[in-house]
């Protein structure tokens, strides 16, 4: 039977609720202090920490709008105090090696934008990227969100659907002789590092700063 909601039955509990402020030399960081911390990035190519991450702040000095999800987390190097935005992991676009080498020897061997699942693709854009030259591919992979540069043979053949002897060379170079692009998600994509990180760094203490 459903209770119902009397003022005799009802009650008031207060939860014990533990605020953590972000103090140097005891007194709280303020917002001005805050910017001034340099921003730089936490997590290596290979996704290791390049220092000791306190906790995480609501808060950026450019401010964030409609930008996609992440955390902007305060960590130490040493005797230095720094800030880095970290991307949850189905909208990094984090940038490895491994991702470029995984997506080039894909493409050397079919990928097509309707053969992307059976290489276990679930999202790809690739496009030209004019500053730098290369093309950019973007892609999803075991719920991470990757970014690499190409090069322009391997774009081409994405986009012709057709691989040509000469780009099949260079991807034999990429893999050797019996590697594939499979053996190179399983073995060096830095999946699973990513979510381990992520979840690591999102049960860090929110730390409060004053206004």
């Amino acid at each position: 039977m459903t209770k119902i909601l009397t003022t005799q039955n009802a009650q008031i509990t207060t939860a014990a609720v533990e605020v953590k402020t972000l103090t140097i030399s005891g007194k709280q960081v303020t917002l001005s202090v805050f910017r001034q911390l340099r921003e730089e990035p936490l997590l290596t190519e290979d996704v290791t920490l390049n220092g000791v991450p306190w906790g995480y702040v609501n808060y950026h000095p450019d401010k964030c709008g409609n930008h996609r999800r992440h955390l902007h987390v305060v960590w130490q190097r040493g005797a230095d105090l720094l800030r880095s935005t970290v991307y949850a992991p189905e909208v990094a676009k984090f940038q490895s090696v491994w991702a470029k080498l995984f997506i080039e020897a894909a493409i050397a061997e079919g990928l097509t934008k309707r053969s992307a699942e059976s290489f276990g693709i679930s999202k790809i854009q690739i496009w030209p990227h004019w500053a730098t030259h290369p093309h950019l591919a973007e892609f999803s992979y075991g719920g991470v969100s990757f970014q690499a540069a190409i090069r322009e043979d391997f774009a081409d053949a994405y986009d012709n659907n057709y691989v040509s002897p000469y780009v099949k060379e260079k991807a034999v170079a990429i893999t050797g002789p019996h590697g594939d692009a499979g053996s190179i998600a399983a073995l060096k994509l830095p999946v699973a590092e990513y979510l381990a990180v992520w979840d690591a760094l999102t049960a860090l203490p929110h730390l409060f700063i004053a206004v």
